[in-house]
C-alpha cells in the first residue's frame, strides 16, 4: 500500500484495496491498526528520502524561476538552510497577538560568556 503508484490524489480506496488483493472491510481494518499506520509512515519516510536528492534539486529549479512563481521554493529552501528565519509568527488561538521568535545562531562556544 505504499507503492507510489497508489498514493496518487485520484486513486480511490477499491484500486488500492484490489491491488492488495484483500476485501474491503480487512483493507479499512489494516488501515485503523497502530502497528500498520506506524509502519505505513516509516516506509513512506523512507521512500520520501531515498528520493530527497531529487526533491531538493526539484526545489532548487523552481525557486531559481524569477517572480513570484519561485517564491515558495526560495523561502523554503532558505528557511531550510538557517539562512532565513520569520521575523514573527501569529497564534491566531490568542487573538492574533505576535509571537516574537529568534534564532539561535551561536556556533555553540559559550567559553566567551
Amino acid at each position: 500500500m505504499v507503492n507510489p503508484a497508489f498514493n496518487q490524489p485520484d486513486t480511490t480506496n477499491e484500486q488500492r484495496f484490489n491491488a492488495a488483493k484483500i476485501s474491503e472491510s480487512r483493507f479499512y481494518g489494516i488501515m485503523t491498526d497502530p502497528w500498520f499506520k506506524e509502519q505505513h509512515k516509516n516506509a513512506v519516510f523512507q521512500m520520501i528520502r531515498s528520493n530527497v536528492g531529487s526533491i531538493i534539486n526539484a526545489s532548487v529549479k523552481t525557486a531559481q524561476q524569477e517572480g513570484r512563481n519561485g517564491f515558495m521554493d526560495r523561502r523554503m529552501l532558505m528557511e531550510m538552510s538557517g539562512m532565513y528565519v520569520p521575523k514573527q509568527a501569529f497564534d491566531h488561538t490568542t487573538g492574533g497577538k505576535p509571537i516574537k521568535s529568534f534564532a539561535d545562531i551561536s556556533d555553540g562556544d559559550d567559553a566567551g560568556k
